[in-house]
């Protein structure tokens, strides 16, 4: 399965969160403080950043994986938050993939499936 790094500014939630990618066999890595950016040792398969909470941190957390030559490959999926918060992110980063938690499982697997 796929490497994950799923960012999500609630530790509680977060955790929630992820279990759905676990239980499919994905190895999840995931950040839940404002400190940005994270310690990534290694680039994932797919970078995940929750628009639920602190939408701005998300973006600009996005923003540092494309300005990072050894990451900007990495897919990059938004999942949740407002229309407003959801907009925002698609005019910054027209290439990134966004659905919903419900969803999120199904969309790593394609990303994984076709190599990003």
């Amino acid at each position: 399965m796929a490497r994950l790094f799923y960012l999500h500014w609630n530790k509680d939630e977060v955790l929630e969160r992820v279990e759905p990618l676990r239980a499919v066999g994905h190895v999840v890595s995931c950040h839940s403080s404002t400190d940005v950016p994270p310690k990534i040792t290694a680039p994932p398969d797919v970078f995940i950043v929750s628009l639920a909470r602190l939408p701005s941190h998300g973006r600009a957390f996005a923003q540092w994986t494309r300005e990072r030559k050894d990451m900007r490959e990495v897919p990059l999926v938004f999942v949740d938050g407002t229309e407003e918060k959801v907009q925002a992110a698609r005019e910054k980063f027209p290439g990134a993939v966004f659905c919903t938690s419900a969803t999120l499982p199904v969309t790593v697997r394609k990303l994984v499936v076709k190599g990003g």
